[in-house]
């Protein structure tokens, strides 16, 4: 193994030998982003300056102008965070820097980039900023005459900047600098403050085209429930199953159960060609069944104690323990799990829970949703189980 202190520049993710990748669809490169590289490089490794993510707390009025949040971005892009000196670079021998596609139909996680983050760095939290530092010591030194494989490390960077360490800022640098990471880019700016930049973004966009529906996510997360379902219903007609699961995923979410519970029926119904589709109507299963338990549950019958339930996340169940103390959700734990691509979600939801005091309304995480709806709905499962 490498283990060195000095910057690496390891570039992108070439994520065409194993499926599932269509989060990672928005790393496939595109040459014009190339152009900008150079410059932003040079100012990125000439900037000595380090800090943590800038402050991003919006105005009185919930928002931020796009030239506000735009400042923001650039600074934090040419800064390095605050973590930077104490993360080593550290990466196997065999690995190959050039991050060239592999042999055809081999998976080799010790050899091939992109399945050298799918499988050691992404499952693995401690590894998440030696994986940015990977992919920028290839931008920076090995990746020079290979623009497409910049892009990728560019993407790569993005990635885990935003939906694993939660640094908006720094994703939306390099999201920019990759030049396709559309939905990555309009939520940066949605979490930064600026929902109208992401809704700009998301009307250039035209119809959800994406695996798991993730426009459809967005729009309800801007709080446009009207859009979210006519992208949703639109998709439906030539593929319905993640359409529809997007739609109840939307609808529960935004507390509006009974439609959410109509689509998942429909998810159920559905005659598709997707290959997600049984996986997609066993989600629509397992959210019909938890939905049951919202409105059943109430804390003043529940014992102290810490209990114990499971939801059904991407690769099997996810287990949960929920702690009751004076009739108050006082602790959410993930107790086990066997998820790869979770991001942020065994972080970000079990705090949710908490601090509403209930399984409703939780977010889900961008990338990971199956895996934050198997927390909720096994906290949902634990609390029902345990209510007198």
């Amino acid at each position: 193994m490498h283990n060195h202190s000095a910057i690496r520049s390891d570039g992108g993710i070439a994520l065409t030998t194993k499926p599932h990748f269509a989060r990672w669809k928005q790393t496939l490169l595109l040459g014009a982003a190339a152009l900008s590289l150079v410059g932003a490089l040079a100012t990125y490794a000439a900037t000595p300056t380090k800090q943590g993510t800038p402050a991003t707390k919006p105005a009185a009025d919930g928002t931020k102008s796009r030239a506000e949040v735009d400042k923001l971005i650039e600074e934090a892009g040419k800064t390095q965070p605050d973590w930077w000196d104490s993360t080593e670079l550290n990466y196997p021998d065999t690995l190959d820097l050039t991050w060239g596609p592999g042999v055809k139909g081999k998976w080799d996680n010790k050899r091939v980039m992109g399945a050298y983050y799918w499988d050691i760095i992404d499952p693995n939290p401690a590894r998440w900023k030696e994986g940015i530092k990977l992919a920028h010591y290839c931008l920076t030194n090995t990746l020079k005459a290979n623009p497409k494989a910049q892009t990728n490390a560019m993407g790569t960077m993005s990635r885990i900047y935003t939906e694993m360490l939660g640094d908006f800022p720094r994703g939306a640098y390099w999201a920019k600098k990759h030049g396709n990471m559309p939905l990555t880019l309009a939520e940066c700016y949605l979490k930064l403050g600026c929902p109208s930049a992401a809704k700009q973004i998301l009307n250039g966009m035209g119809t959800d085209q994406t695996r798991n529906c993730q426009m459809v996510k967005l729009w309800a997360e801007l709080g446009d429930m009207k859009t979210a379902l006519f992208m949703a219903e639109t998709r439906a007609k030539g593929d319905p199953t993640p359409a529809y699961l997007a739609a109840g995923d939307a609808c529960r979410s935004a507390q509006r159960f009974p439609e959410a519970v109509a689509y998942y029926q429909k998810v159920i119904k559905a005659n598709g060609s997707n290959r997600d589709d049984k996986v997609n109507k066993s989600r629509a299963q397992a959210s019909l069944d938890a939905i049951k338990l919202f409105d059943s549950l109430d804390l003043s019958k529940i014992a102290d104690g810490t209990y114990k339930g499971a939801g059904l996340g991407y690769v099997g169940d996810v287990n949960v323990e929920v702690t009751v103390a004076g009739n108050k959700i006082e602790k959410v734990e993930v107790t086990q799990h066997h998820e790869k691509q979770f991001y942020s979600s065994i972080n970000d939801v079990p705090p949710q829970i908490v601090a509403k005091q209930s399984v409703k309304g939780v977010d889900t995480t961008t990338g990971a949703t199956r895996t934050s709806e198997a927390i909720i709905n096994g906290a949902a499962k634990a609390l029902a189980a345990a209510q007198k």
